[in-house]
């Protein structure tokens, strides 16, 4: 599963986290 969407799973992180942080 991790490696199914590596970069999905990093911009998915990264993007949520700093909208909520914004």
């Amino acid at each position: 599963m991790l490696a199914k969407i590596p970069m999905t799973t990093t911009i998915y992180s990264t993007g949520t986290h700093h909208k909520s942080e914004k």
